[in-house]
């Protein structure tokens, strides 16, 4: 868990503010030259001392800044040589030196965070920081020393919690960088079973230090477990240990791990993907695009593309279930596509716009057209064309799947789900769920829905599409990975758009009972300048052995290709 910092001390109300007042430090992104400690103390008999060593052989300059809460400013006098001078005042170190700065306050212990900002000279990792703290007595003598350590900011990361009658953990924490939104942070209890006891998020309100009883009020008196850490913005986190032994206290400050963050290995594509499906039979994906109209039978592995042309602007695709053909739905026609031939077999005209559709097993192709207010949904034959309406119309838009089974069509809109049962014609619906996605598990018992709802999926009429669980979250994609026991999915990027900061996640989460395993950050997409990657599909390679995600640069990135794939071991979600 990196490094230890111990103290002993009698048990006092004042330790224990100091507890959580000053044992924290972390270190902000170099780029942005700023070298943040979050949590100092100062006043009260207590003095921070900053040591600064330039080992380069190019003077160093910068200033220190010390704040509280969200950026508030509060009395502290800084000396360095025998000098005093301010917070905004530039001050050099210079080449191969060192410089030592003593921070003092009035009576009255405060807490807050230093800001170490380079003006000029080398990158903040050149140069070496620390920080200790003391207490002084009215004599000047030192009666208590205390290090501090640097910490990486990090948007998710776990730390092990115990609590018990002589033991306790706490946690302060504070972000990297002022956001220049107000955002949530996440926190996650977890047993020592692996099973969620409670999840709640907090506004953020600036540095904030707290012990995890006062965070969980649902925590049990004899706890052991863990916290998982998730925030839209770069947070730096200590974690504190307390043990209490004869009425002393032993004191251990750790940093917390960072969750997993998935290894850049984003692989430009040179199309832009309209919609995407999987062939396990060609272990390949099978995306359309603009520009020109096409048809891309794409490796993962190899990153190469075999291309049929189309004859039109393509909305939608769907394969087959033995994977072998598909279809491709357009403004006024669909596509039947031989994929093994890589031909087209034929275009059939319609009188309607082909939105989505889905490739049933019975000769049909299922229709569900856009529209800026009702619309019908269609089973089209695809000997002849012949187009039969299929039940009451939908509002605006909706989108189709063809079961595991091969046997049934489910349709989701804004409104209710919808099965299609493509060997009896028969027709039932579930207004208790709505869409407007959806996607199944491999095994076929579950729909999930993009608004994350879980249903069963059933023969039983009275089983089928009712309530079996909630995934909490707004979703872009879901893949159940059977042969890990795991769910996977990516959320809807647009609800970060408040959030410009916040990055999409690879959410990991126990099939079986749903419960979250772990959230993987998406690394940043490739190019000349940092860019955040959202996720648009996810699949599995047809021996189960790894994830095909296709993401895409932020929007406004300015990228000519801004479309990639990565592939991620499936071993990687449970270990």
């Amino acid at each position: 868990m990196g490094e230890e910092l111990k103290v002993r001390r009698k048990t006092s109300p004042v330790y224990l503010l100091w507890v959580l007042a000053i044992l924290f430090a972390a270190k902000a992104d170099p780029v942005l030259a700023v070298i943040t400690y979050p949590q100092m103390g100062v006043g009260g008999g207590y003095e921070t001392v900053v040591t600064i060593t330039n080992p380069t052989t190019v003077d160093w300059a910068g200033r220190i800044s010390c704040r509280q809460g969200t950026f508030s400013p509060f009395p502290i006098s800084l000396k360095a040589n025998g000098q005093y001078f301010s917070d905004y005042t530039p001050w050099t170190v210079a080449a191969g030196r060192t410089l030592q700065v003593t921070i003092t306050g009035d009576s009255t212990l405060r807490a807050g965070f230093l800001r170490i900002e380079r003006v000029t000279g080398p990158a903040d990792t050149d140069i070496a920081t620390s920080v200790f703290y003391r207490l002084k007595d009215s004599a000047g003598i030192s009666r208590e020393l205390i290090a501090s350590y640097p910490a990486k900011p990090s948007m998710s990361a776990v730390f092990a919690v115990e609590k018990g009658a002589t033991q306790d953990t706490g946690i302060a924490f504070v972000v990297a960088n002022p956001p220049d939104f107000s955002p949530n942070i996440s926190f996650r209890l977890i047993n020592h079973e692996g099973v969620t006891v409670q999840k709640v998020e907090r506004p953020y309100e600036g540095h904030t230090a707290l012990m995890v009883g006062e965070l969980f009020d649902q925590i049990p008196p004899q706890f052991l477990g863990s916290v998982v850490i998730d925030s839209p913005v770069e947070l730096c986190v200590l974690v504190l240990r307390l043990e209490i032994i004869d009425g002393n206290i032993q004191l251990t400050g750790n940093l917390p791990n960072p969750m997993p963050v998935l290894e850049s290995g984003i692989r430009v594509m040179r199309f832009r993907p309209i919609d995407a499906e999987y062939s396990n039979a060609l272990d390949k994906v099978i995306a359309v695009a603009s520009s020109p109209y096409a048809l891309h039978i794409y490796d993962p592995e190899t990153n190469t593309s075999e291309t049929i042309g189309l004859s039109g602007l393509p909305m939608s695709v769907s394969v087959s279930a033995d994977g072998k053909q598909a279809v491709v739905g357009h403004s006024s026609s669909f596509s039947y596509v031989n994929l093994v031939d890589k031909k087209i077999e034929k275009v059939v005209p319609t009188a309607f716009n082909c939105y989505d559709v889905v490739l049933a097993g019975n000769g049909y192709v299922y229709v569900f057209p856009s529209g800026d207010q009702w619309v019908k949904c269609y089973r089209v034959k695809l000997a002849d064309g012949e187009a039969t309406e299929l039940d009451q119309m939908t509002r605006y838009t909706a989108r189709g799947r063809l079961h595991p089974g091969g046997k049934k069509v489910y349709r989701a809109t804004d409104g209710s789900v919808t099965c299609f049962n493509t060997e009896t014609g028969e027709i039932t619906y579930n207004h208790q769920g709505y869409g407007p996605d959806l996607w199944f598990s491999q095994d076929g018992l579950r729909i999930f829905l993009s608004v994350g709802q879980v249903l069963r999926s059933s023969d039983l009429a009275a089983q089928d599409m009712q309530p079996n669980g909630n995934l909490q979250a707004m979703l872009s994609c879901v893949y159940h990975l059977a042969s890990t026991g795991t769910l996977v999915w990516l959320p809807i990027s647009y609800h970060h758009e408040s959030q410009p900061g916040r990055k999409d996640d690879l959410n990991v989460v126990n099939y079986e009972d749903l419960q979250p395993r772990k959230k993987i950050p998406l690394p940043d997409f490739p190019g000349p300048h940092q860019v955040r990657t959202r996720g648009m599909f996810v699949f599995g390679n047809a021996a189960g052995t790894k994830l095909v995600l296709i993401v895409r640069a932020d929007a406004g990135s300015g990228l000519l290709d801004d479309y990639g794939l990565m592939l991620v071991d499936a071993s990687s979600l449970v270990n």
